[in-house]
């Protein structure tokens, strides 16, 4: 058998998230500073040896932040992007399988979620619900499951019809382990890259709800916050919104590249 090479986009990709992780998990291998400290000495102070992203308003430590607030960030991105992924497969799944009624309903619900925009109908349901992290996962999941309903759902309609579904219903075996056992893992690749994608859009959407006031709450660290944070002073302290948007925007680079490499080595490039 001949084995796949790995993508350099993938590893390229994967080193820096390799970095961003270790980040999000061990925070205090990359800084000693606390992220929530005052230190009103050190009010607005541009980046140094001291403080390499340099200072805010109140003396807290801009890289410390940015390193704490990884977790919070990685967090919104990978577990919203888990119930969506996980909720739009499983309906997707359903309705394609059953069709008629089933999924009449599911195409009449996609067709009037997909007349709004993704992050205006999260932020009118943070609106409604109330800001905090809860609710914006919550917001997240009922909007997010969408996308993979229409992808699984396009591919399952026509692998239902393969041979091998006609025999596996003559053998007897039940409509859930026909679903699951042998139709999912044949249409779950594409749902697969989309999800590592994903995953930069629901922190996105995060720190848009952050940056907005509707998201994560002060003093807790989270890039979007900082970046709201640092609005006002953008003019004679450019480091406290510039540095965490760099920062997410590496990020998002390297997410992209990793789900770019993901796609080559499925189609076997």
């Amino acid at each position: 058998m001949k084995k796949k090479k790995i993508s350099i986009s993938f590893l390229a990709g994967g080193v820096v998230l390799l970095i961003i992780l270790g980040m999000a998990v061990v925070p205090q291998a990359f800084t000693s500073q606390s992220p929530i400290s005052q230190d009103m000495s050190a009010l607005l102070q541009a980046p140094s040896s001291a403080h390499w992203f340099g200072t805010d308003e109140l003396g807290r430590d801009i890289f410390a932040r940015v390193v704490y607030g990884t977790r919070i960030d990685l967090a919104i991105g990978v577990f919203a992007m888990l119930v969506s992924a996980i909720t739009g497969t499983l309906l997707g799944l359903v309705a394609a399988y059953y069709g008629k009624t089933v999924d009449a309903c599911l195409m009449r619900v996609l067709d009037v979620m997909t007349a709004f925009p993704f992050i205006i109908l999260v932020i009118a349901i943070v609106a409604i619900m109330g800001s905090g992290i809860r609710n914006m996962f919550i917001a997240i999941w009922l909007v997010g499951w969408k996308d993979y309903a229409k992808l699984v759902r396009s591919e399952v309609l026509s692998e239902k019809n393969i041979e091998y579904v006609a025999a596996a219903k003559t053998l007897g075996y039940s409509n859930l382990r026909i679903m699951l056992r042998h139709i999912l893992p044949n249409v779950i690749d594409g749902a697969f890259v989309y999800a590592i994608s994903d995953i930069m859009m629901c922190m996105l959407v995060g720190a848009s709800l952050s940056f907005l006031g509707l998201g994560v709450s002060a003093p807790t660290p989270e890039w979007g916050a900082i970046i709201s944070g640092g609005r006002t002073f953008i003019t004679r302290a450019w480091w406290i919104s510039v540095f965490p948007g760099i920062v997410l925007a590496v990020t998002g680079v390297a997410i992209s590249l990793v789900g770019k490499g993901t796609a080559d080595m499925m189609k076997g490039r």
